[in-house]
């Protein structure tokens, strides 16, 4: 169970999200929204990039997301290396055994596979973000947030990332998507101006 009490973190340019309430649970969540709404800040809360300034996030009553949340960037990173090694990066900073095995497993799961000894920085958008997703399941992850994910992929790979998604417990995924969020999720919450405005 993921619980955001009563959250606020505020840019000092402006911006940000104010009195967040949000629980949740075993589902597929989307938070939907205009760029600005604040999507992006509620998930670097909740995956612990950013502290709240007030309030709290509880993450199977913990403060520390770090073991069990797993945060994927609208903007894909890079390291300069091959997809191979920029997978398996994460799993060998956390002295995961197995390293190679569960990144092979996680570029077929995203059809990357035969881009495993490409340098990844010279990959096209839409890899990029594949391949950041891949880093991402390869990790197997309790909770799963994806901000923006479809925003440089093909029809036919968001066809795909929806499958992934719709085989996964526990997945919020902030979108301006409107169709990409009725296809995979179980609830829809709204947000505007830096506050939930339904769900």
């Amino acid at each position: 169970m993921i619980e955001v009490i009563n959250v606020t973190y505020r840019y000092r340019e402006g911006g940000g999200i104010s009195e967040i309430n949000l629980r949740i649970g075993e589902e597929i969540v989307s938070i939907e929204g205009p760029n600005g709404a604040g999507k992006t800040t509620l998930l670097k809360v909740i995956a612990g990039l950013l502290r709240p300034q007030h309030g709290e996030v509880l993450v199977d009553g913990s403060r520390d997301p770090r073991k069990s949340v797993v945060y994927v960037h609208q903007r894909s990173v890079m390291f300069r290396t091959t997809v191979m090694e920029n997978i398996m990066w994460a799993l060998k900073a956390r002295k995961i055994e197995y390293a190679e095995e569960r990144a092979v497993e996680a570029m077929e799961l995203m059809g990357i596979y035969e881009l495993r000894d490409r340098p990844a920085w010279r990959l096209s958008a839409g890899e990029m973000q594949k391949v950041s997703i891949a880093r991402a399941l390869a990790l197997r992850p309790k909770y799963l947030l994806l901000d923006e994910p479809t925003g440089n992929l093909d029809s036919s790979s968001v066809e795909s990332l929806i499958n992934i998604i719709r085989g996964r417990r526990y997945v919020v995924v902030a979108t301006h998507d409107r169709d990409f969020s009725e296809q995979v999720a179980n609830r829809i919450v709204k947000m505007r101006y830096g506050r939930i405005v339904g769900q």
